[in-house]
């Protein structure tokens, strides 16, 4: 049963957590988020499990978003992306074009910064119309985004270039 409404792990994206958070509480939605820095939601490793299989939708933005000062400029696709997907949960944020290309798709609902708290109570307002992208989401990442496939898809790409080194 997801009886999260909506869970921001890890690192928050301040200025959107700001935006939401009295908003969200006032709406009497169930947000979980680290309330002190350092201080993690779920203790053990089986509570994350459980927690995240709970969310209905997990917050994730890229660290050159929430910390850009240390990304070095980097956005990319982290595992929390790959977690929430496979936990079944809808991905608000802000999606690395990394991972849309991956996936071939935009597999996320882009975060509305001018009506953040409106924007997730009209998600979960119609959250069923949201589940067909969760399912194709959880599919996709079951058939192509294991560490196996990755692994053979690395395997691939090194040997293919291994044979057109050989080849000039």
């Amino acid at each position: 049963m997801k009886d999260i409404d909506i869970l921001q792990l890890g690192r928050k994206y301040d200025l959107w957590h700001e935006r939401v958070v009295h908003k969200l509480y006032e709406s009497g939605i169930t947000y979980l988020y680290e309330k002190v820095k350092g201080e993690v939601i779920f203790k053990s490793r089986d509570e994350f499990i459980d927690g995240l299989g709970r969310s209905k939708i997990s917050v994730c933005f890229p660290k050159s978003l929430t910390h850009s000062n240390l990304s070095g400029g980097i956005t990319t696709m982290t595992n929390r992306y790959l977690q929430s997907i496979l936990s079944r949960c809808l991905i608000l944020g802000e999606i690395p074009d990394e991972m849309k290309e991956l996936f071939g798709y935009d597999p996320g609902v882009k975060v509305d910064m001018n009506d953040p708290a409106g924007q997730v109570v009209d998600i979960l307002k119609n959250f069923p119309n949201y589940i067909p992208l969760i399912e194709k989401n959880y599919n996709e990442c079951l058939r192509n985004h294991s560490w196996q496939s990755r692994w053979l898809r690395i395997l691939d790409n090194s040997i293919s270039q291994q044979s057109w080194r050989r080849e000039v």
